[in-house]
């Protein structure tokens, strides 16, 4: 998110972050840009969290539209449901997490997401944009689950190089 928010400046755009880590995070206080450490409620790996829902709730009217980082826990649900209602655009990045590979590497995981997939979907269906970093992942993830209609569009996650030095890099 450092990288990601410093690419943004450069162009003369800004992001704000909302995360479910916990507010005093170390991690958290050299991110160059509003982050939103809500803390975060568990159900299992799911990143319960009725804060997120409030939060977006209070907030989205700020934003041109929200880019949500990654698929299979609570924040699409919470997302999907505030952006249509407010009107605003949300795109999913799945950062390679619908790869058919994972199904075949995890079986019992994927047994769990097809559970979860019609709620997974929907959070995908109704985005104005799926992410893929290569057109290869974008179509590869046409064939883990069904049914497997959005709008997908492959883009580069191109960020400025790291400086400084890499033992220190977080």
């Amino acid at each position: 998110m450092r990288q990601l928010a410093k690419a943004y400046q450069q162009v003369g755009d800004s992001i704000e972050v909302v995360c479910l880590d916990p507010p005093d995070a170390p991690f958290i206080g050299n991110v160059p840009c509003p982050v939103h450490a809500l803390g975060q409620r568990w159900v299992g790996r799911y990143s319960l969290s009725p804060r997120l829902f409030t939060w977006l709730r209070q907030n989205i009217r700020r934003f041109d539209g929200i880019v949500m980082q990654g698929i299979w826990t609570f924040p699409g649900v919470p997302v999907r449901r505030v952006a249509r209602r407010a009107g605003k655009p949300y795109c999913v990045f799945t950062h390679g997490a619908v790869d058919p590979w994972f199904n075949r590497k995890y079986p019992l995981k994927h047994l769990k997401k097809i559970l979860y997939w019609p709620i997974q979907y929907s959070v995908l269906r109704d985005a104005c944009a799926v992410l893929f970093t290569t057109a290869l992942e974008r179509d590869l993830a046409l064939t883990s689950f069904k049914p497997n209609r959005w709008n997908s569009i492959p883009i580069p996650y191109g960020i400025i190089e790291p400086g400084g030095d890499p033992a220190v890099q977080g």
